[in-house]
């Protein structure tokens, strides 16, 4: 497949790893603030106990993997640029980054 993209400018690179950060970050707000039933507060009146107890780790370990350092290695020219991390970054539906294990990475 040849590629028709541009090549990379490091400005836009920078600019595009900047925008996934504050994605992640707006992310990690979002989650933080998002009810756990650790805390007393229950998402519907009859939920199971085990099903809340399930959301708030999938909750926790979301907001763990973002704080962690975000990680990108690599550029996919298709369509557009496609930047892949260690774990994948969107803006509101608007993929920043994606994960190293997607489909789409193993062009990489």
């Amino acid at each position: 497949m040849t590629s028709t993209a541009p090549p990379p400018d490091l400005a836009g690179e920078r600019a595009a790893l900047e925008r996934a950060r504050a994605a992640v970050e707006a992310k990690i707000t979002r989650l933080v603030e998002t009810p756990r039933t650790k805390a007393g507060v229950v998402f519907a009146e009859y939920t199971d106990p085990y099903i809340q107890e399930g959301i708030d780790s999938v909750l926790e370990g979301t907001i763990e993997t973002l704080q962690r350092d975000l990680v990108v290695f690599g550029r996919i020219d298709d369509d557009r640029p496609w930047r892949v991390g260690l774990y994948g970054v969107d803006d509101l539906g608007d993929q920043l980054v994606i994960d190293w294990w997607a489909r789409l990475a193993e062009k990489y």
